[in-house]
């Protein structure tokens, strides 16, 4: 009873704790999880062990525990018959062999028998065998979950003072627009497109956030809006127009750029305050400051022309600007601080006013000039006017345009004809509009310090962290289930425990073994109903010779249980059995049995099964291996779990009942094996207990007795639940890389067609480029991914990525493409330049007004070549810079990033301009010493020491293995060829281009494409080559080095000069990164491939599919190989077939003992004398004590062997010797 009550009680914590798992998975601050990792790869191997392996262990734990107990259920319930207070009929107690049914079966009997014991048991059996089993290993799955904890929030940031926003704002944020709207820079942290947030974080930021941790609170929006309506619109006769506002706001004189013969579209954007850099503005005496926030937008098409910037019908709108504030739910990564989601919450609209903390006229003058009101000094990147023409020029709009008509067209979702509508001319400002303001705002924000103070009194307030992880899940439908299981099985163990303490039991001991039968078996002469054998009675005949007959088990007096007739009747043996009068010759033939399991053909098919299964392992593990794994054929997380755990298991515990039945029979036929040999043991046959434990754990005592092979079957028997939990983790998920061939064509080759890079003639635009200088900041700063097909140093031939763009029949993302094409750079070597060596003059003269300054190279042809600063193009070697400031106090810096020129006499092959010369000089606040000692003027003569280099170039050529996104950019590459040494077939030197208004010429040869490359570097200095006090960078080169460095000590005219070794590779690999730029930007240098041109790729793709554990494998195909052992030397060497019925039920025993003298050895006086252990036992015919010939048990001295052949029976010399039509008579003879 304790037995059952602590299955009740296992059974009940494992619900309790499946529902309590599932209450704690529900939690939001678990969002489904029990255990979690940053992926699901990431699990430490505790935690695996605990979803993977512990349930399907516990579970088989469970059901071998039952299986004990509904073994004995089973087995006593003849027992609990026969002590009813009157009997039971043999068919009703003695006749039952619930232990050997089919399982299925048994609680369908047991029902209609009423025999409630067994029908809980056995119902119970089924439920633990092939539901909770099985389920087990289905509860837990792995998967991605979003936990949920409640937190305080605090601001972090706030904006500068508006007094400091003047200056703090300048061009630095259109660098940062351009980078979003052009280049597919991310957004700044706490933004989106359209709207800016203050910066805030939990109080106390866990520790172990994941990459995909987000923060949600609500915090007041900051966003820009624009109120837009039709300008009113007068031509004027000069080719100019008036517009005007209708509300006092007249622009007149506005003369519109003329679209003949060079654009498409004309599109202008007219701000309110005037500048120099700003063509026109609507500020003047007929438009007050009060339309301060007010800009014109005027679009017309070409076709529409008719005169010079004249147009017969053209768009134009006023547009006043407001900032707004309004109250939000957002949700942030924590990682990158990106805004993923945000609501507006009910009170749309809060009371900040934008204008106290921003400074929107600041702002808006930004926009309209493209300038800083202010005049102070910052880095170039900070101050130059952002040129975005060569961007907008493929849109067909004419030049010049203002950068609010760049952003528009960048951020424009529409094409540009679609703009003649005032609604989507609206709509593109409005976007342009808000990108700049969030980029502004972003410029603008600080961190929190105590002299600060947030613009929001509600800086504290209630948030959420967001945790997407991977994590163990509990499936809550396999988990009903299986709590519904468990429940049942409560319900009927309750009963069953019931049912069994009501019931009344006569048994004195555990009828376990033949000898504990023998004990219970009344003297011969005393029980006129004693069933006896004479070697013929087979079950059916047993059982119609008993079936109708009562018995009961009683108490003797010393209170050993007896089983007495309830009537007197002849016995069997004079009924059924005839008597025997020779113990040589049979009177009739029988045929002994043979259980279905024992048969051969049984054995194949079960030794086949076996074979499938090892083979179906093997071919998964080869399949997942040859085609990359399995597809797993759906996405339902049930259905996934009953492939990938169930359906594996429940195989398992398919063979499970079937290696139990052979288990179970070959513990019932060993001692009978064993008799049949003869001189057997009692401890090896009549006394072992083999039927009273569930069959898997006999081991031990089958080894005892040295019955190896059902010693073997008990081990195979217990390893099918380790083969279940083998089973139940052989298959697991992983990504897996789907590689598709595809051919692509290729439109360029690697060769030059003498195009220029560069010519402000084919832009039809400003003679400046900055373009891969905005690529290589926003790169450097902000970690923008570099454009398509290049990377740090090489551009990439491309080729066409359209081919693939899915995979058919499978649910596979594209991961990237691969291929083999041309890569072309350059490998910049800078050298030190230095006076002691003859390779530099720079003499500063006349108080720093005046610098003397050369360098010297040697050529490839080894003559030597001098070259001069470029100011002017009569240059001769004494030539001196002579408009320079002069000297200033304190420590002073100078700058030179230059491509020099060849003297006018002097003979040149391009190395001059090809080269780029660097240099940085410091002055010191230190006054020289001369010679003499005697100190010169303090200013005149003060310690000027300088760092130049100088950076020329080699082209590389060479074929790469190149792995690109979907976009085409870069993700690896690979050289598998080596560099070309001749790269004379890359170039045509006799290419003409009919230009003349060429900005430089062709290019013919490698020094060519390099005066370019040089030119496109070294160009603009707003310092143009003069003294500075300050730390700010004046030219492109060393804002980057700046960057790259995050310092300013290179320009810092505190700091040491740069030392050249240090600076000379940060030259190098800048300038081999920006000349991959510039390729990538001006592929019209190259020539087109011929129009067959493929080149052999392939498409990655990625998917999620069913691997083979190595280990599961393992561990299956070992076991499986055992299974199909055992299971051969068994059927090889199965019990005999010699019994004329299995000794399955009580009476079956008892038939084969009953007229035996070895019963009086197991009587109570002598079981206590122990004299059973030295007598020998066997199976075969003797005379019985009731004079009678028996077949059956007996001691050994009164036994004849059975002979092993029947001389009847005749047998083939060839081919199989079982089954054949005319073997009738039994191989077996009494």
């Amino acid at each position: 009873m304790p037995v059952l009550g602590g299955f009740i009680l296992i059974s009940l914590v494992i619900i309790v704790v499946l529902e309590l798992l599932s209450t704690i998975s529900l939690k939001p601050e678990n969002g489904g999880g029990l255990a979690f990792a940053a992926d699901t790869d990431s699990l430490s191997g505790g935690t695996t062990f605990g979803y993977l392996y512990l349930p399907t262990i516990l579970a088989v734990c469970y059901s071998m525990i039952w299986s004990w107990v509904d073994l004995d259920v089973k087995r006593l319930e003849p027992w609990f018959q026969l002590s009813k207070d009157r009997g039971a009929t043999a068919e009703e107690s003695l006749l039952l062999q619930y232990p050997f049914d089919f399982l299925p079966f048994i609680p369908f009997t047991a029902f209609k028998r009423k025999h409630w014991g067994v029908f809980y048991a056995g119902f119970i059996m089924i439920v633990v065998f092939w539901i909770v089993t099985p389920l087990q290993s289905a509860i837990f799955n792995t998967g991605t979950v979003t936990r949920l904890r409640v937190v305080d929030m605090a601001t972090n940031a706030t904006l500068r003072p508006l007094v400091q926003q003047s200056t703090a704002l300048n061009a630095n944020f259109m660098n940062l627009a351009y980078g979003i709207a052009w280049l597919g820079q991310v957004l700044p942290p706490f933004t989106t497109p359209e709207y800016a947030i203050m910066p805030f974080q939990p109080n106390q930021i866990p520790s172990g956030s994941s990459a995909t941790e987000r923060w949600s609170t609500t915090v007041d929006s900051f966003n820009t809006n624009l109120t837009c309506f039709p300008a009113e619109v007068v031509q004027e006769k000069s080719f100019s127009y008036t517009f005007s506002n209708g509300k006092g706001c007249t622009v007149p004189n506005i003369a519109l750029a003329d679209t003949q013969g060079v654009a498409d579209y004309m599109m202008t954007y007219i701000g309110y305050f005037s500048n120099p850099q700003s063509d026109w503005a609507l500020q003047n005496p007929n438009c007050s400051t009060e339309f301060s926030n007010t800009f014109l937008a005027v679009w017309a098409s070409a076709a529409s022309r008719f005169d010079h910037g004249v147009y017969h019908n053209i768009t134009a709108i006023f547009c006043e600007t407001s900032y707004v504030s309004q109250e939000m739910h957002v949700s942030v990564n924590a990682s990158n601080q990106a805004i993923v989601f945000g609501n507006p919450t009910r009170s749309n609209t809060t009371a900040l006013a934008v204008e106290k903390f921003f400074n929107t006229t600041n702002f808006e003058y930004l926009l309209g000039t493209g300038v800083s009101a202010s005049d102070q000094r910052a880095n170039l990147p900070d101050t130059a006017v952002l040129q975005q023409y060569s961007r907008i020029k493929e849109y067909g709009l004419i030049w010049p345009v203002s950068n609010m008509v760049g952003f528009a067209v960048a951020l424009n979702n529409v094409s540009i004809e679609s703009l003649f509508d005032p609604v989507a001319l609206q709509s593109a400002f409005q976007r342009a509009h808000q990108v700049l303001f969030i980029s502004a705002f972003s410029v603008l924000t600080a961190p929190m310090s105590s002299s600060t103070l947030p613009i929001s009194s509600q800086s504290q307030r209630n948030g959420t962290i967001e945790s997407s992880l991977g994590a163990v899940i509990l499936v809550r439908p396999i988990s009903i289930v299986v709590e519904i299981a468990l429940a049942v099985i409560i319900l009927l163990t309750s009963f069953l425990w019931y049912h069994s303490h009501s019931r009344p039991s006569q048994l004195s001991f555990d009828p376990a073994s033949i000898g504990n039968i023998m004990s219970m078996i009344p003297p011969h002469n005393s029980s006129p109903g004693a069933v006896s054998d004479d070697g013929t009675l087979t079950a059916a005949s047993l059982e119609t010779a008993l079936s109708k007959r009562k018995f009961c088990l009683t108490r003797s007096r010393s209170g050993t249980s007896i089983i007495i007739p309830m009537a007197s009747e002849n016995s069997v043996s004079s009924s059924i059995t005839p008597s025997r009068s020779s113990s040589d010759q049979p009177e009739k033939p029988f045929l002994p049995i043979q259980p279905v399991e024992l048969q051969l053909k049984f054995g194949l098919i079960f030794i086949v099964m076996l074979l499938g299964a090892f083979a179906a392992v093997i071919f998964l593990q080869i399949w997942s291996v040859k085609q990359n794994g399995i597809t797993i054929p759906s996405n339902n997380q049930v259905v996934r779990s009953i492939i990938e755990n169930y359906a594996p298991t429940a195989f398992a515990t398919l063979i499970e009942p079937v290696w139990t039945m052979l288990n179970r029979l070959l513990c019932l036929l060993r001692p009978f094996e064993e008799l049949r040999r003869g001189k057997a043991k009692a401890s090896a046959s009549v006394s072992v207990k083999y039927t009273s434990l569930p069959p898997q754990l006999a081991v031990w005592r089958a080894l005892r007795a040295k019955h190896f092979v059902l010693a073997a079957v008990c081990v195979v028997t217990v390893s099918t639940n380790l083969l279940a939990v083998a089973l139940s983790a052989l298959l697991e998920e992983n990504p897996a890389f789907i590689v598709v061939p595809f051919g692509a064509s290729q439109q360029l080759t690697a060769r030059f067609n003498g195009t220029p890079i560069f010519d402000p003639s084919i832009l039809s635009g400003p003679g400046v480029y900055f373009d891969h200088f905005y690529i290589a900041l926003s790169n450097i700063s902000e970690g923008t991914s570099l454009p398509p097909w290049i990377d740090k140093k090489f551009f990439y031939l491309p080729f066409n990525l359209k081919s693939v763009a899915a995979l058919p029949g499978h649910n596979a993302q594209l991961q990237n493409f691969r291929g083999v094409t041309t890569g072309i750079g350059t490998q910049t070597s800078c050298v030190e330049l230095s006076e002691e060596k003859g390779t530099l003059q720079f003499e500063v003269n006349n108080n720093g007004s005046s610098i003397q300054f050369s360098t010297s190279h040697q050529s490839a042809n080894g003559t030597r070549i001098d070259c001069f600063y470029p100011r002017s193009a009569s240059r001769t070697a004494n030539d001196t810079t002579n408009d320079l400031l002069p000297f200033r106090n304190g420590p002073l810096a100078l700058e030179a990033v230059q491509a020099m020129k060849p003297a006018t006499n002097g003979t040149d092959d391009g190395t001059c301009p090809s080269s780029l010369i660097m240099g940085w000089v410091r002055v010191s606040d230190r006054v020289a010493i001369s010679q003499n000692g005697d100190s010169g003027p303090s200013l005149s003569n003060r310690d000027v020491s300088q760092t130049f280099i100088a950076c020329s170039q080699k082209l590389l050529v060479a074929d790469f293995d190149v792995v690109t996104d979907r976009t085409g950019r870069v993700i690896q590459s690979n050289q598998v060829s080596n560099f070309t040494e001749d790269i004379s077939p890359f170039f045509d030197p006799k290419v003409s281009i009919n230009n003349s208004a060429l900005f430089s010429g062709p290019i013919r040869n490698e020094l060519d494409l390099f005066q370019e490359s040089t030119s496109l570097i070294a160009s603009f200095n707003v310092n143009d080559f003069n003294w500075h006090n300050d730390s700010f960078t004046s030219d492109w080169m060393n804002s980057l080095l700046a960057m790259v460095q995050n310092s300013s000590n290179i320009v810092d005219p505190a700091s040491p000069k740069p030392n050249a070794t240090a600076v000379g590779p940060l030259v190098e690999d800048l300038y081999e990164q920006l000349f991959a730029i510039l390729l990538s930007l001006n592929t019209h240098i190259f020539s087109q491939a011929p129009e067959a041109s493929i080149v052999s790729a392939e498409a990655a793709f990625v998917e999620s599919r069913l691997f083979v554990s190595p280990v599961m494998f393992t561990l299956t195909i070992a076991i499986l190989a055992f299974h199909l052992l055992v299971a051969t030397v068994y059927y090889a060497r199965r019990p005999k077939r010699f019994l004329p019925r299995l000794p399955t039920s009580v009476a079956s025993v008892i038939a084969f003992v009953s007229a035996s003298r070895a019963v009086a050895d197991f009587r109570e006086k002598d079981v206590r004398s122990n004299t059973f252990k030295d007598q020998k036992y066997a199976y075969g015919r003797f005379i019985g004590i009731d004079g009678k010939t028996h077949v059956g048990i007996e001691q050994q001295r009164f036994v004849v062997p059975l002979k092993s052949r029947n001389p009847d029976v005749k047998r083939r010399k060839w081919g199989w010797t079982f089954d054949k039509e005319d073997e009738k008579q039994p191989k077996t003879w009494i």
